[in-house]
């Protein structure tokens, strides 16, 4: 069963031939998805094999509307998060460390 808009404008190419499928009619979800590179395994009924396929976002014209620079920037900027909420955590545990140790 495929809800509509589970993945807008996701498809997979095969590299061998030129077919292409919407990744709804597989029943993949990919909303809010960011990806440069990554390949699934899918059937293609035109070379009647199951090849590592291209996942692409694209747009109306079916060009590829994701540079790297833009998926670069967002996983940078998650793992800036990740590393500052790391250090904020170390830097309290730093912090009720010493104060115990003063209060001995």
């Amino acid at each position: 069963m495929s809800i509509k808009g589970c993945a807008p404008g996701w498809v997979a190419r095969c590299p061998k031939c030129p077919y292409q499928v919407d990744l709804e009619s597989l029943g993949w979800t990919r909303i809010g998805a960011y990806s440069w590179g990554k390949r699934h395994s899918v059937h293609c009924p035109d070379c009647n094999r199951t090849r590592w396929m291209r996942i692409l976002h694209v747009d109306e014209n079916g060009e590829p509307d994701q540079p790297f620079g833009l998926v670069l920037r967002k996983v940078l900027g998650l793992q800036l998060l990740i590393w500052c909420g790391v250090l904020f955590v170390l830097a309290l545990i730093a912090v009720v460390g010493m104060a115990v140790v003063k209060m001995l």
